[in-house]
């Protein structure tokens, strides 16, 4: 199914570390349009930008598959749909991407070093599916606890509130 013109695409873990590592060995026309994704713009936008440069909506599905992209504004209506949460719909996203981006990104990386990657599998799954500030700021109290538990009040209590100013809060 192709990817909407008013889809809000953003990268997932993988896009990141794709980006930093070159890991996945993206071909380069895929690495290219990967790091324009900004969890802001809609792919119509994106494509506006790259006009001229062929297959763009075939490109998104392709990232979207290979799980390097995720789209923000297919969020589950919990009746088996989705909501469309594209700008202008009746369910426009409420909170800023960029922000719920930015603070799954610091929480997982964070919490991996704190407390080890396989100790943290399933906290970091829910990272992945929060898709409000609002979901984000209850794992926020847990990843405090977890913190806390495996390095000290004090350490927790600081990045804690390192997250919540990356969620505005």
């Amino acid at each position: 199914m192709p990817v909407a013109p008013a889809a809000i695409l953003a990268k997932t873990q993988k896009g990141f570390e794709e980006l930093r590592t070159g890991k996945h060995e993206l071909a380069p026309n895929l690495r290219a349009l990967l790091a324009l994704v900004d969890g802001r713009q809609t792919a119509g936008r994106i494509a506006d930008r790259l006009r001229g440069l062929g297959a763009l909506a075939d490109d998104f599905e392709r990232l979207l598959q290979m799980g390097f992209i995720e789209d923000l504004s297919a969020v589950p209506d919990g009746a088996g749909g989705h909501l469309d949460l594209s700008a202008g719909s009746q369910y426009e996203l409420l909170d800023d991407p960029a922000r719920i981006i930015a603070t799954r990104e610091f929480l997982a990386t964070t919490i991996a070093a704190v407390a080890g990657r396989a100790r943290t599998l399933t906290f970091r799954a829910r990272l992945r599916r929060a898709r409000t500030l609002e979901s984000l700021s209850y794992l926020v109290d847990e990843f405090h606890a977890r913190v806390a538990r495996a390095r000290g009040a004090a350490l927790a209590q600081m990045l804690a509130d390192r997250a919540r100013r990356l969620m505005g809060r």
